[in-house]
Order: C-alpha cells, then structure tokens, then sequence
C-alpha cells in the first residue's frame, strides 16, 4: 500500500515536469454544447536548447532575445492540441525575465485540450509549452436527458502494477518487516527524498497554477472545485503544495505506516496524507438549469481566423507556421 502512495507522488511529480516560477491562469467559459473558450496567460523562463555548431565545430552564435521571444511565439500557438482558433495573442518579455505569454484558444469539447502535442515544441518550444501540456483541464463533460451537464476529471489513475521506489524487482511488503527492517526500509525512502528534493524545489519553486470555469447552469453538488459564484468554479494549486504533499509521503512514521498497511479503507489511508489527499481530489461537478450560449462561438471563432494575418505580423510568424484551423 506504501508503494501506491508513493507512486502516487511520483505521477504527480512526472506530471509536472515544470521549469521553475511557472504561473499558469486559465479562465474558461462553456456554452452548452461543450464548446468553449479559455483566456490563457502564462509566465515561464525561456529555455533556448540550441545544440548546433557553426562551421569547422565552432558553436553557434547564441540567440537574440528577440529570436529567442520569435521562436517560443511560433511554439505556443502551433502546438496546441485540440484548439480551433486563436486571438489576442501576445508574447513578451516580463521584466523579471520571464516569458510572459496570453491567448484565447477555442475548442470544440475540452476533453480535446488534454490532448498530446510534441511536449518539446522542436526543443524551442519547451519552455512555455511545458505549463501548457501539463495543466490543461483533462475532462469529460456530458449533459443527460433531463438537461445535466456533469463536469469531471477524466481518470487515467496511476500505472497499476508499478513497483515500489525501492527496489524495482523485489517490492516490498511491510507487512513482514520487523521494526528495524522497517526503519531501514523508511531511511532509504528518505535517502531517495534527500536526492530528489533539490529537483522538486527547482521545479515547484514559485509554481502557481489557477483554473477559473464559468458554466452555462447553476452549480449543484461540487467537488474538487470552490464554488466562487452560482455559476463560476476555481481552484488553485501552488508549489509549495506539492512539495508538502511529497514531504508527507517520504516522510513517514513507522507507526503510521503500520497503520497504513493495515488499513483497507482509502479514507482513512489518506487521512494519513492530507496534503497527497487534497492534490488528488478529482473535481466532479453536477451544472443544473442549463441556460442558452454564454458566447457566439462561431461567429467568435470566423473573426479569430480572420484576423490571423494581423497575428502573424504582430509575432513575427513566417507563413508556414500552421495555426489551429489553417
């Protein structure tokens, strides 16, 4: 059960492959149909993966910032999956040297924006690609007979059959462990933590990711979300979240490890990991008295392409950079 737990925090971790000051908001509003808009704005470091060399093995001559902002624009509005339009995108330097990077993207189902896209952007595009890959809302959005819409996470749990941290061939069962088997088992899990904990700190430090969804109905039974209005939902997630999530998993106690092993009921093994508990909440959200469009989709989505060429002059785009629904 231990290593469940652990894989848990792991799959989070591997989710969010993040650079670090990451700050992530997107506020999303859903006509009843499913389709949708999402304001998206994004602070993130520029990472420039430039591995090629002049001529004779000389490096490359290092890019311009303006090269570097042209490059990471042409990324972050060509990889977006599941997106049917663009407008109001802009790309700039923040002045703490971050990327700061706003659009509006439309999709025609959300469950489309967690789909894959090369989460590389040609090595050019990782930096503010990243955020985008990793936070995009990953739901299923339904409307039954009786007018309903359900809002809820899309379960793709943890990898079952996953072996523990500390020995891949052999998991361990607690279970049989003698005290001081068991604090050895403990001490090499926080060994591991010791190793890892500067790469999570670089990567959650400064992280901050907020989801704000307006829905076309009143909100009825919600979880996983704030009720923020009668029909607006947020949740936000910091850092610092995560990394007291992890703390709690490696961290341990004997005593409360027996417990876990011995329990058979998630509420109270969770109980153990508030912090793992609240960052695995999946959100589940019933809308009731489905109204008309919050927005003319269609008429919005013509004048976003319409108005591409002006985008592309205004980033710097050449004409083969595809945008979403050329």
């Amino acid at each position: 059960m231990y290593g469940r737990i652990a894989r848990l925090a792991l799959g989070v971790a591997l989710l969010t492959l993040l650079p670090g000051c990451v700050e992530l908001t997107q506020i999303i509003t859903l006509n009843p149909d499913g389709k949708g808009k999402a304001k998206i704005e994004i602070l993130v470091a520029a990472y420039d993966f430039n591995f090629t060399t002049g001529q004779g093995g000389d490096p490359a001559k290092p890019k311009s910032l303006n090269e570097i902002k042209k490059e990471q624009a042409a990324s972050f509005v060509k990889n977006y999956p599941g997106v049917t339009a663009l407008k109001d995108v802009s790309v700039q330097w923040a002045r703490d040297g971050r990327l700061h990077m706003i659009c509006t993207a439309y999709f025609d189902r959300l469950e489309d924006l967690s789909k894959k896209a090369d989460p590389m952007g040609g090595m050019g595009g990782m930096g503010p690609q990243q955020p985008q890959l990793a936070f995009s809302p990953t739901f299923e959005l339904s409307l039954d007979k009786k007018g309903t819409m359900r809002l809820k996470a899309k379960n793709e749990g943890v990898q079952q059959g996953a072996k523990t941290p500390d020995d891949p061939n052999n998991p361990a069962d607690v279970t049989k462990m003698n005290d001081q088997e068991l604090d050895e088992f403990l001490l090499k899990q926080r060994v591991e933590w010791q190793k890892m904990k500067p790469m999570m700190e670089m990567m959650f430090n400064g992280l901050k990711v907020k989801f704000v969804v307006h829905v076309p109905g009143d909100i009825g039974e919600a979880k996983g979300f704030e009720k923020v209005g009668k029909r607006t939902l947020a949740h936000t997630t910091e850092g610092a979240n995560f990394l007291a999530a992890f703390k709690q998993v490696f961290m341990i106690e004997r005593d409360e490890i027996r417990k876990l092993a011995a329990s058979k009921n998630e509420k109270d093994i969770m109980a153990l990991f508030p912090a793992m508990a609240k960052l695995s909440e999946q959100p589940d959200v019933t809308i009731n008295n489905i109204g008309g469009p919050q927005f003319d989709y269609d008429r919005e989505v013509r004048e976003a392409r319409a108005a591409y060429p002006a985008l592309r002059k205004s980033l710097g785009l050449d004409d083969n950079v595809p945008l979403p629904g050329q």
